[in-house]
C-alpha cells in the first residue's frame, strides 16, 4: 500500500458512552484495496471486527446497497451485528439531512441487510455520530442447516447427555453467520446467584469437536434452556 492512503473512523457500537461499548473501525473507501490488504489492515486495526466501505455508483447503490466487507484479525466474515449497524450508521450519519434516508441498505457477502434509523427529534439536525438515533436491521432469513447427535455434542461441552432434551433438535442456524443451537434442559451450569449477563461455566473440548465437525460447520455454540414454570426459553452466548 506504498504511496496509498486510506481514511478510516472508529465507532463505539451498542453504547451512548465514549470508549464503551463495541469498537469498531471504519474504511470509508477502500476501492483499490486486495484482500490480502484489508486482512492486514484488520490485523493491524487489532478489533474483533473492521468494516470497508466500496463505493458505487448511485445507481446501483440504489438497487444493491452499499457494498461492506467485514473482517475479524484472521478471516472475512459473511455477516456479523455490531458492524453491520456501526457502519450504517456511519453512513447514515454522513449524508445531508437534505438526502438523508431513514433506511440504509448493506451488500454484505451474506446478502443485501437493510437497517431502519429512528433520530430523537431534537437531535435529528445533528452532523455527527452521536448515539442519538436507534438503528434496526433486518437479518437475513434464518437457513438451517446440519443436526448433530445428542452424546457427541454433550461430549464437546462436557455434560451429561441426558440434560440436553431429546424432542429438540441440535442444528446450525444461520441468519447470514452460522451458529450450532444447543438446547439444555435447565440452568444447571449456571452458578447460584448469577446475573442474567453472567457468563457460562462450560468446558468445551475443541479436540472433540474438531473430531466431530467431519467436513460440517459446527461452529460457536450457543445455548437454551426452557422454564416449564415460566413459559419462557433463554439463551446465552
Amino acid at each position: 500500500m506504498r504511496d496509498r492512503t486510506y481514511e478510516f473512523v472508529q465507532l463505539d457500537v451498542f453504547t451512548q458512552t465514549p470508549l464503551a461499548g463495541n469498537p469498531l473501525a471504519i474504511f470509508t473507501d477502500a476501492r483499490g484495496l486486495n484482500d490480502g490488504e484489508m486482512q492486514a489492515l484488520a490485523r493491524e486495526m487489532n478489533l474483533s471486527e473492521t468494516t470497508f466501505i466500496l463505493p458505487r455508483d448511485a445507481a446501483t447503490e440504489a438497487q444493491e446497497g452499499k457494498k461492506v466487507r467485514i473482517f475479524t484479525v484472521e478471516t472475512e466474515l459473511p455477516f456479523a451485528g455490531h458492524p453491520t449497524l456501526g457502519t450504517a450508521l456511519h453512513l447514515y450519519a454522513s449524508e445531508s439531512n437534505l438526502n438523508r434516508s431513514s433506511e440504509i441498505t448493506l451488500n454484505l457477502k451474506a446478502g443485501k441487510v437493510p437497517v431502519r434509523f429512528t433520530a430523537e427529534l431534537d437531535k435529528a439536525g445533528r452532523e455527527r455520530v452521536d448515539g442519538q438515533v436507534f438503528g434496526e436491521m433486518r437479518q437475513c432469513d434464518p437457513e438451517f442447516g446440519s443436526e448433530f447427535p445428542r452424546e457427541e455434542i454433550a461430549r464437546v461441552i462436557g455434560i451429561a447427555a441426558e440434560e440436553i432434551p431429546s424432542e429438540w433438535p441440535i442444528q446450525s442456524v444461520s441468519t447470514g453467520l452460522t451458529f450450532t443451537i444447543v438446547p439444555f434442559r435447565s440452568t444447571f451450569f449456571v452458578p447460584s446467584g448469577a446475573k442474567a449477563d453472567s457468563k457460562l461455566e462450560l468446558e468445551c473440548s475443541f479436540t472433540v469437536a474438531k473430531t466431530l465437525r467431519q467436513g460440517q460447520q459446527l461452529v460457536a455454540p450457543r445455548v437454551g434452556w426452557s422454564s416449564t414454570a415460566s413459559q419462557k426459553v433463554t439463551s446465552r452466548w
